[in-house]
């Protein structure tokens, strides 16, 4: 039976580490599935870059202040973007950093 990996990717760290399971126990191994399994790895990464950053400089990510607006939107936006081509079947790198999310990355789903 086919089900869709690549959405649950994006939906929590719980659903990427699911999809991840559900894409090595599955015999069909779709390129887009793995794509995606990198793309959304790639923005956790960046999301707990930015949180550890902040914890050091001692400020709160999630407090609403400009500095934090400005990491916290644009991630949504890739999150977004991200979600969409899953949710299509397409292999759309992330703007900025997506291509280099799949070289980083290159052992997510292998």
């Amino acid at each position: 039976m086919f089900t869709k990996i690549a959405p649950k990717c994006y939906l929590t760290p719980i659903g990427f580490i699911v999809a991840a399971v559900l894409f090595a126990s599955s015999d069909e191994k779709r390129s887009v599935d793995q794509f995606h399994l990198r793309q959304s790895f790639g923005l956790y990464v960046t999301g707990l870059f930015f949180y550890i950053l902040y914890k050091v400089l001692g400020m709160d990510i999630f407090y609403a202040d400009l500095s934090s607006l400005i990491v916290l939107i644009p991630l949504l936006i890739l999150w977004f973007l991200g979600f969409k081509a899953a949710m299509e079947d397409k292999e759309t790198p992330l703007p900025l950093m997506g291509r280099l999310y799949q070289k980083w990355f290159a052992f997510v789903g292998k």
